[in-house]
């Protein structure tokens, strides 16, 4: 591999982590959704496998909600981590047939 070629795999693996990561925080909030959960629950809980947000209802319109970033830098790291792992597996599996 070319010096171009890895800065572009680096690229490429870093923006599928990122559509990676928002997905599976998309799917964490959907599998708290009303057909998913209780009607009753007003919980939001978001970040697999940490949990970097949280919103629940104290009383009818009293949102209280908080953020842990070092959570958040954790899922990021890791799901750049395994994509990454993945990807250059794939990645070399094709450029070994060649």
């Amino acid at each position: 591999m070319t010096r171009k070629e890895k800065w572009w795999f680096l690229i490429k693996g870093t923006l599928l982590s990122v559509l990676i990561f928002f997905s599976i925080s998309f799917i964490t909030i959907v599998l708290q959704l009303p057909p998913f959960q209780d009607y009753d629950t007003n919980k939001i809980k978001i970040g697999f496998p940490w949990q970097f947000y949280y919103q629940f209802c104290i009383e009818r319109c009293d949102y209280r909600h908080g953020w842990d970033i070092v959570y958040w830098f954790y899922d990021c790291v890791l799901t750049w981590v395994i994509t990454m792992i993945l990807y250059w597996l794939i990645s070399f599996k094709k450029y070994k047939k060649t």
